[in-house]
């Protein structure tokens, strides 16, 4: 299957022989692969590299345009990195409160949220910032074939939705009024509500238009009884003033701003090329344990 590099990003710092001092941080998605590289010593951002391919159906077709980026990448498959952490989008997934939460019966408890596809594994993701188990699944061959290429690196995942909600709670822009967080990726909008200091709502979206953005979004509005007029809305993701969602949502609602990036990551100019609101969900991983 063919796939396309869209962009690269590579900070002069970084240095091949320093691999065991650096994470790798993956984002798979079913149209589009992402790479994030930091400097574990001091949180430097060193590498962003963004690929696209055809929308793939299923797990094969998936595991076959990986391959093919792995095999023809220079650093994908390097064996020293300090750790390999992967998301992958479109997962099920559950959120649970910690006290409710049981590891023996983490498979019942993403069940109660929808079925659990049989080539999956179940995993879960002990939330640092707050009292929330993610709970959530992975194919299976896809686990495997990624604990294959890192055989000597440890591979953790984690869901996108354990990375967006973890870097809400250490986002520094942010007060105890009513925030709208939003995320806008090729499959969709993720969609927290932070008040009082936590999460009190928190939902992915599939979509790729921009009515159906505005739809969902008011509809978390009305269902929390959220003023259009002055509930603040950061936005992340695949966005801009340009794009029909972000000016849709900007006829309904006034008090709403692009987010930025995480501020514990030091990016240097070369990230300048990109919009501080982008790569968001990719640099969150970053976050997680």
């Amino acid at each position: 299957m063919a796939y396309k590099s869209v962009r690269k990003i590579k900070d002069t710092r970084f240095n091949i022989e320093h691999l065991e001092d650096y994470a790798l941080s993956l984002l798979i998605g079913r149209s589009d692969f992402r790479m994030f590289v930091t400097n574990t010593r001091d949180n430097s951002c060193l590498i962003i590299e963004e690929f696209e391919y055809p929308t793939v159906d299923n797990s094969i077709e998936l595991m076959q345009v990986l391959d093919k980026i792995f095999d023809e990448h220079h650093l994908l498959k390097a064996g020293f990195w300090k750790v390999v952490k992967v998301a992958v989008k479109d997962c099920p997934f559950t959120h649970v409160p910690n006290e409710l939460f049981e590891k023996e019966n983490a498979i019942d408890h993403l069940a109660m949220n929808g079925n659990v596809d049989q080539e999956d594994i179940v995993l879960y993701y002990k939330h640092l910032q707050s009292d929330i188990v993610t709970v959530f699944s992975v194919n299976e061959d896809l686990s495997e074939y990624l604990k294959g290429v890192y055989t000597t690196i440890p591979v953790h995942f984690v869901h996108p939705s354990a990375a967006f909600i973890e870097n809400i709670y250490k986002y520094d822009d942010k007060t105890d009024e009513t925030t709208v967080f939003l995320n806008k990726s090729k499959e969709g909008i993720s969609i927290a509500v932070y008040e009082n200091s936590k999460i009190v709502f928190y939902n992915e979206f599939a979509t790729n238009t921009a009515e159906a953005v505005l739809r969902y979004t008011m509809y978390v509005f009305n269902l929390l009884g959220l003023n259009q007029q002055s509930t603040r809305v950061v936005i992340w993701g695949d966005t801009d003033t340009q794009h029909e969602d972000f000016k849709l949502l900007y006829q309904y609602i006034r008090n709403i701003s692009f987010g930025r990036r995480p501020q514990y990551l030091k990016c240097g100019f070369v990230f300048d090329v990109a919009e501080d609101h982008q790569y968001f969900d990719l640099m969150s991983i970053q976050a997680c344990a």
